[in-house]
């Protein structure tokens, strides 16, 4: 006679196997970020990036003295001239986190760091992508 199933143990399982369906897309998902990041700039940038962009100068106007950021503007002028060691857990990058609603790792926080603002605003695009799709 076999054994009736738990429905706890049964639960789990499939939670489990959600997590690593889950991992594994976020794993792709960021291969692909980190491969369209590295190729070339996007000349025509689609409208939410422009959208991304514009609040991406806002944030860096907050930290950077100098007027009229553009989209070659590099993302790394919003820290002083030594950056911390540890980038996600400073001003800059909870701004960023709280002007489009998203989490950033450190992974993610040293990657901007060495972006273009345009650059980074297709990156932002991608995380926000992202964690929608894995907040489902």
């Amino acid at each position: 006679m076999s054994k009736p199933l738990n429905k706890k143990s049964s639960s789990k399982k499939k939670s489990a196997i959600k997590k690593k369906i889950a991992k594994k897309k976020e794993l792709a998902v960021k291969k692909i970020v980190k491969s369209k990041t590295t190729t070339k700039k996007k000349v025509n940038p689609s409208s939410k990036e422009v959208s991304i962009l514009e609040k991406l100068k806002k944030v860096y106007t907050k930290f950077v003295l100098r007027k009229g950021p553009n989209a070659d503007s590099q993302l790394c002028e919003i820290w002083s001239m030594d950056p911390p060691d540890i980038l996600e857990s400073t001003r800059q990058i909870r701004a960023i986190e709280a002007e489009f609603n998203i989490t950033i790792e450190e992974d993610d926080a040293a990657e901007l760091f060495d972006m273009s603002l345009i650059e980074a605003s297709d990156y932002i695009l991608k995380m926000i992508e992202l964690q929608k799709l894995n907040s489902f």
